[in-house]
């Protein structure tokens, strides 16, 4: 289970931020509404920090789900703790869906039509990637296609 996708998609969404979410959860969500709403986590892994000083964070894997959280290492309060907070999903089973109306198996066209028009296509191998307009949202959104269909949407909170 490879967290991040081989060859993406990159969509700089141009819909609106609850269109950006899974069940309910989108970026910044804090973990214990993951568990919420997804249940108990078929697998959980600690990775090392991201970036010097930012702790460490957590893959939560589900069937056809993974969502990745930061666990701050440290808090500027000691008596206040931070609570682990989202920075990717990536959905990879037709179960799931961004918004209401993203899933994989959906083709380029449909895509489009959810997301808007894109402003630069490339093709690498059997993979093709697309890119959309920001519109202002501090979220990206990837999309791997193969022979037209949708096999991985991943949206996170850009680096830094």
């Amino acid at each position: 289970m490879n967290p991040i996708p081989p060859i993406a998609l990159c969509l700089l969404a141009n819909i609106g931020p609850g269109a950006l979410s899974v069940r309910g959860i989108t970026i910044s969500s804090p973990k214990s509404e993951v568990i919420a709403s997804f249940g108990i986590p078929i697998q959980v892994e600690r990775h090392l920090e991201k970036e010097e000083g930012e702790g460490f964070w957590e893959t939560i894997y589900f069937y056809g789900l993974s969502i990745d959280v930061e666990v701050p290492s440290k808090t500027p309060d000691p008596l206040h703790v931070i609570e682990p907070r989202v920075w990717r999903i990536l959905i990879t089973g037709p179960q799931w869906a961004l918004g209401s109306q993203l899933r994989i198996g959906q083709t380029r066209e449909q895509a489009i039509k959810i997301l808007g028009t894109p402003i630069s296509e490339t093709t690498k191998g059997q993979n093709q990637t697309v890119h959309f307009p920001a519109a202002g949202l501090a979220t990206q959104v990837w999309v791997t296609l193969r022979s037209n269909k949708i096999i991985e949407i991943c949206i996170e909170k850009p680096s830094p």
